[in-house]
């Protein structure tokens, strides 16, 4: 019989020729974790969380006070403070800013009518910086500002900024005096009917355009994206340019005081900086907006004026929404979105309506 070694006992030795025996040390005991920081943690997240809701709430305060403490009168009209001076004695800035659209009509009217209503206005600055536009749309912003001076009797002084071309220098026109910087672009006299003609890629394709006219209406789709132009409706397209024309030489002629040949020769379409526009006397001086206020208050006999920038307030919700950084006639307004593929598209429908169908233009297109 075999006698059992003592468990106090070391192990025997194995006899010669093998391994001793592995012994692995008992697992390790490891206490659970505290959780350190619970009480800091807990004041560092409400800290957090009401910080951020007091900055929420702050910003929408702030939007709310941006829409009823703007300066607006609750008609839309935002009006700002460029210099403080006699509060009797107000010298208005109007912009012009943009392509001149319907919408820019009715905006110039909407702030004419604010300034109108003010009687402490003693002159006005036109403050331009316009490619042009459509023909109607500056022929009613002229006429608005020739009757504006009728019915206020006040000096009305264009300030030209950045571009002051085609349809921007007609509605200039109706200023007692135009002031453009050195740098400005003006000029540009001419109209343009701008179309897109597609019938050829429709004949290649085999597509084919099936619209009916009354009988004897030969003129009534001229000008159609779809139809081969005939050059009777050629010569009458250009009888309409023509015509237009001579209505934006004869606004020419009796704003600016020039005769007949002088304005025929400043008629090509040609944009001219600043100093050469003066040299053809399209303008009368050189100089910034506020050499144009100067002369404002020089021209109404006041002194020490206050001087009013009026524009178009932005709304609360628009503020909210971000339209009110766009602009009332940025570019991203009223655009039309596609995606084709992995292409995204973004197309403005007034281009799009100008390419489709022959509309008269004072726009200048070189930019």
């Amino acid at each position: 019989m075999t006698p059992t070694p003592s468990p106090n006992l070391p192990p025997p030795f194995p006899p010669p020729g093998q391994m001793p025996p592995v012994y692995f040390p008992p697992p390790m005991y490891y206490p659970p974790p505290r959780e350190r920081g619970g009480f800091a943690r807990a004041i560092f997240t409400t800290l957090a969380v009401s910080i951020l809701g007091f900055s929420i709430t702050l910003n929408i305060y702030l939007l709310i006070a941006q829409g009823l403490f703007s300066g607006g009168d609750g008609t839309g009209i935002k009006k700002e403070t460029l210099t403080k001076g006699n509060a009797q004695s107000v010298i208005a800035v109007v912009p012009l800013e943009g392509v001149i659209w319907g919408s820019a009509a009715e905006d110039v009217d909407a702030l004419l009518d604010a300034v109108e209503a003010d009687p402490a206005v003693k002159a006005v600055v036109l403050h331009v910086d316009s490619p042009g536009g459509e023909v109607t749309a500056s022929d009613e912003i002229y006429n608005r500002l020739l009757r504006f001076k009728k019915e206020k009797n006040v000096p009305l002084i264009v300030s030209m900024r950045s571009m002051a071309a085609s349809g921007g220098y007609y509605v200039a026109c109706a200023g007692d005096r135009i002031v453009a910087q050195r740098t400005t672009d003006t000029g540009s006299i001419g109209v343009y009917l701008g179309s897109l003609n597609i019938s050829k890629f429709m004949e290649k394709y085999g597509i084919e355009d099936k619209t009916v006219t009354a009988s004897g209406n030969d003129f009534k789709l001229v000008g159609s994206p779809y139809q081969p132009m005939t050059k009777e409706q050629e010569a009458y397209l250009q009888q309409r340019a023509n015509a237009d024309m001579e209505t934006f030489k004869s606004v020419i002629m009796a704003g600016r005081k020039l005769d007949r040949a002088s304005v025929d020769r400043v008629s090509t379409g040609e944009v001219f900086k600043g100093p050469d526009a003066q040299k053809l006397k399209l303008v009368d001086d050189i100089g910034f907006l506020d050499d144009a206020i100067q002369i404002a208050s020089s021209t109404a006999g006041v002194s020490g004026a206050q001087v009013v920038r009026y524009s178009h307030e932005t709304s609360f919700w628009d503020a909210l929404s971000g339209k009110g950084q766009q602009g009332r006639h940025g570019r991203t307004a009223g655009m039309l979105q596609a995606e084709v593929g992995d292409v995204k598209l973004s197309v403005d429908p007034r281009q799009l309506s100008e390419l489709l169908r022959p509309r008269p233009m004072f726009m200048y297109r070189g930019q």
